[in-house]
């Protein structure tokens, strides 16, 4: 009776000592979890030979995370993509594909730390949910921006040393930045009856530029003509 009444007593300290390691490790778990401020995004685009696209969002957590704690799989972009110049504004909506996922700094460098997740993403002429475009066949028959709301969704826990980071739903567009073509001052101008829009950009005088390129193990020059501003490049081979 009493060898039964201590295994019985060993068993309850033993099912009392699991209990309250669970609950401990629980109660942990739940403390560490980071509560990250608003997040947001921006949106870089680049120029390609096809035209403009959307390469990458730069996703702000609130909270930094080190380099290797995101990966391709961490979130899911979804973009909406609309043109405000139709009478059916929508044009399309799908899910982007993710390339490569890295921390960063604020304007999307890779960092050791970093509060910022670059996201690059896929992008091809036929890839019609990464352009910043939209053709107008019906009616005005010219390109232009597209408005686009992305939905950047966290699948994956992050995993830091101050705690872990997860359920984030980033929908906020903080800003976008155009490669290249921001740096062109645009405007309109009228001579006479006739205004038409411009863009201008201060470009280094050919006379002062000296260009080599390198191709299949060949230098070549490019040629200044003596008596312009634009180089003429004339790839003279050595």
């Amino acid at each position: 009776m009493i060898k039964k009444a201590k295994k019985w007593l060993k068993t309850f300290m033993l099912v009392g000592t699991a209990a309250v390691l669970s609950l401990s490790f629980n109660t942990d778990t739940f403390a560490k979890e980071i509560k990250t401020p608003s997040t947001s995004y921006r949106s870089i685009i680049e120029i390609e030979d096809w035209g403009a696209a959307i390469t990458k969002v730069i996703a702000d957590l609130g909270k930094p995370v080190p380099q290797g704690s995101v990966s391709t799989d961490t979130f899911k972009v979804h973009v909406v993509r609309s043109d405000e110049r139709l009478a059916t504004l929508f044009l399309e909506e799908g899910d982007r594909i993710v390339t490569k996922a890295y921390a960063s700094d604020k304007c999307g460098h890779p960092a050791k730390m970093g509060k910022y997740v670059v996201l690059e993403m896929k992008i091809a002429p036929d890839d019609t949910l990464g352009s910043a475009l939209n053709y107008d066949a019906a009616g005005t028959r010219f390109n232009d921006w597209i408005d686009y709301n992305y939905t950047i969704t966290q699948q994956k826990a992050i995993i830091t040393k101050a705690g872990t980071i997860q359920g984030l739903v980033i929908k906020k567009l903080a800003g976008e930045e155009r490669i290249l073509v921001d740096e062109f001052d645009t405007g309109k101008a009228t001579y006479g009856d006739i205004t038409l829009p411009y863009a201008s950009g201060f470009m280094v005088p050919a006379r002062a530029v000296r260009i080599q390129l390198i191709q299949s193990q060949q230098i070549k020059r490019t040629v200044l003509h003596p008596k312009r501003h634009s180089p003429i490049l004339a790839a003279l081979t050595y």
